[in-house]
């Protein structure tokens, strides 16, 4: 893999609790947070889901973002709902509650499984999906 050079964090993160929120809700909040990372030049997104209406949520808010030219990593372990909803890019996490973590393991061995999964986002946000379909990694 390519080492990848990340020369700016943007300064905010966005959250929503997404449990049973609607479709059209969810795709309400994508077009906003599309919009505000749009007008601050963010290049790239990685987004974290956990649970099952959370993770559709989170895909359809990642779908909106990538409708304006912006590639996303959806992190996930529900990478079925993320394909179903038309996700481009989707990367295994760990569980359900645990997407990009591990509690089970040490602290130490706990940074090297994270910086494994965030290797992997960047490669993903790299990559060019085929029309109308999905890249998952496990």
């Amino acid at each position: 893999m390519n080492k990848i050079t990340i020369a700016e964090i943007f300064d905010f993160y966005y959250v929503t609790t997404g449990v049973m929120t609607s479709v059209e809700n969810s795709q309400s909040y994508g077009k906003r947070i599309a919009a505000s990372i749009d007008a601050n030049q963010v290049d790239g997104v990685i987004l974290t889901s956990t649970c099952g209406t959370s993770t559709r949520c989170g895909a359809y808010i990642a779908c909106e973002i990538e409708k304006i030219g912006i590639p996303v990593v959806h992190v996930t372990n529900l990478a079925h709902i993320s394909e179903w909803v038309g996700c481009s890019r989707i990367l295994c996490g760990n569980d359900i509650s645990h997407v990009f973590g591990d509690p089970k393991l040490s602290p130490d061995m706990e940074r090297v499984y994270r910086k494994s999964l965030f290797e992997k986002a960047l490669g993903l946000l790299e990559a060019v999906p085929a029309h109308n379909s999905s890249l998952v990694i496990r």
